[in-house]
C-alpha cells in the first residue's frame, strides 16, 4: 500500500520541485528586499530600581507593588505626551506606546526596564533616558514621603550598536520557509482539484500499468529522434515478449487523438528491426501506404474498411488471417474516446498496448478506459504516452522517421 502511494507521490514531487524551488528563491529574495528596503530600528534600554537597595521585607513588598504601578505611568498620556513635546519626535503618542516603548516592573525584583526603539540610535537612547527621568521626578516628589517608593535610576540607556530585531539570516529563511509552503499548497490543491494526466509516469500510475516510454511525435532534433526509436524497440520488445505460439498479435489502443496511425507506423517499425515480419490491421484511409511500403518487405496492410467490427468472431477470424504468413499482428483501431471496436479488438489479440496524449487526458477517463480494457482482455502490456506533434498535420510521419534503425545507422556511416 506504501509503495503504491509512493508512486503516486514521486511524479507530482518530479512535477512541481521545479516551482517549489523557484517560490522558496523568490521568497527569500523578497525578504532580503524588504529587510534591506525598510528603515533600520535600534532599541536602548534603561532600568530602575524602586525603593532602597535594603530594606525590610514590607518595604520591599510595597517597592514591588509599586514597579508595576510605575510601569503603566511611564506608558500613560503626560509621559509620552511629553516625550514627543521634548525630544520632537514624529511618533503619535498611540504609536509609541504600540509600537516603540515596553516598559516592565517585577515585584520580586523591584526593577523597571524601559525599552526604546527608533529609527536612530541616538534618539532611540534618549528616549528612554527621558522616560527614566520623568519616571524619577514623579517618584521622588514628595520628599520623605516617598520612602520606600523612591526610583533610582541604575542603568542609564546608552546609543546601541546594532538594530534591534531577528537578523537577516532569519528573515531569509523564513521568507524561503513561506514561499516553499505556499508553493506546497498551490501544488497540493492543483493535484487535488484538477484533473488533467501530466506526464507519463502519472499516466501510467493511474492506468496501472508499466510505463514503456514517452513517444515524440514531432522530436525535432536527432537526439530525440534517437531517444523516440529507442523507446518504440522498447515496445517492440514488449510485444514480441508476449503470446504463447511463434505468432504474436497485439492491440494498439489509443485513447484519444488521432495520433495512432502515425504510432502505429513507428511501431511497425521498430518490429521490422527484430527481423520479423508485421500486418498492420485497420482503416487503411488512415494510414499513407507509399511510407509503409518504404519501410521494407516485411509490412503489409490489412485494411478493414472504414466500419468499425463489432462482432468479437469476426475480429478473430480477421486477426487470424491476417497473422498467415506474418510473425506480430498489429491491430490500430480508432481511438477509444470515438468508437469501442478497441474492446472488441482486445479480446482477440495477446496483449493491448495503450496510447494516450499527454495533452487533455483526464485522469477519470484514463481510469475508465484502461479498465474497459481490462475487462475485455485482461491483459495490457504496457502504457505509452505520447507528446503529440506541433507543426505538421497529425497522423503524417516522415518516411526518415518510420525507416528502421538499422537502415537508418548504416545510410550515414
Amino acid at each position: 500500500m506504501q509503495q503504491t502511494e509512493l508512486r503516486g507521490y514521486l511524479p507530482a514531487l518530479r512535477r512541481w520541485w521545479p516551482t517549489l524551488l523557484a517560490s522558496t528563491i523568490m521568497a527569500s529574495l523578497v525578504g532580503v528586499a524588504l529587510s534591506m528596503a525598510l528603515p533600520p530600528r535600534y532599541e536602548a534600554r534603561a532600568q530602575l530600581l524602586v525603593g532602597p537597595v535594603n530594606a525590610s521585607q514590607d518595604a520591599q513588598n510595597a517597592a514591588g507593588n509599586l514597579a508595576r504601578t510605575y510601569a503603566e505611568l511611564v506608558l500613560s498620556e503626560t509621559f509620552l505626551s511629553g516625550a514627543v513635546e521634548q525630544l520632537g519626535l514624529t511618533d503619535t503618542t498611540e504609536k509609541l506606546r504600540e509600537d516603540r516603548v515596553q516598559v516592565s516592573g517585577s515585584t520580586q525584583t523591584r526593577f523597571v526596564v524601559i525599552l526604546a526603539q527608533q529609527n536612530d540610535p541616538v534618539r532611540a537612547a534618549d528616549l528612554a533616558n527621558f522616560l527614566a527621568d520623568q519616571l524619577v521626578v514623579a517618584a521622588n516628589k514628595g520628599g520623605e514621603d516617598t520612602l520606600g517608593g523612591e526610583v533610582t535610576i541604575i542603568d542609564r540607556a546608552e546609543p546601541p550598536t546594532e538594530t534591534s530585531g531577528p537578523p537577516l539570516t532569519i528573515l531569509v529563511l523564513a521568507a524561503g520557509l513561506a514561499g516553499a509552503i505556499g508553493a506546497v499548497l498551490l501544488a497540493v490543491a492543483s493535484e487535488y482539484f484538477g484533473d488533467r494526466v501530466r506526464d507519463g509516469e502519472e499516466l501510467a500510475y493511474l492506468a496501472g500499468g508499466a510505463l514503456l516510454g514517452t513517444v515524440d511525435l514531432d522530436p525535432r532534433s536527432p537526439k530525440r529522434e534517437q531517444k523516440r526509436r529507442i523507446i518504440l524497440r522498447h515496445v517492440a520488445s514488449a510485444i514480441l515478449l508476449t503470446g504463447e505460439d511463434q505468432r504474436r498479435t497485439a492491440l494498439l489502443a489509443p485513447l484519444e487523438g488521432e495520433d495512432g496511425p502515425e504510432l502505429a507506423t513507428l511501431l511497425t517499425a521498430a518490429v521490422t528491426e527484430f527481423g520479423r515480419s508485421v500486418t498492420l490491421v485497420g482503416d487503411g484511409s488512415r494510414f499513407d501506404r507509399s511510407i509503409l511500403a518504404s519501410i521494407g518487405p516485411r509490412v503489409r496492410l490489412a485494411d478493414t474498411g472504414a466500419n468499425p467490427m463489432l462482432d468479437p468472431a469476426v475480429a478473430r477470424a480477421t486477426v487470424d488471417r491476417a497473422g498467415q504468413g506474418s510473425d506480430v499482428v498489429l491491430v490500430c483501431p480508432p481511438a477509444l474516446g470515438q468508437s469501442p471496436a478497441a474492446l472488441i479488438w482486445a479480446g482477440a489479440t495477446d496483449t493491448t498496448i495503450v496510447a494516450a496524449p499527454l495533452t487533455g487526458q483526464t485522469r477519470a477517463s484514463v481510469r475508465y478506459a484502461t479498465e474497459a480494457i481490462r475487462a475485455a482482455s485482461g491483459s495490457i502490456g504496457g502504457i505509452v504516452a505520447l507528446k503529440p506533434a506541433r507543426s505538421r498535420r497529425r497522423g503524417q510521419v516522415s518516411k526518415e522517421a518510420a525507416r528502421p534503425l538499422s537502415s537508418t545507422t548504416s545510410g550515414r556511416s
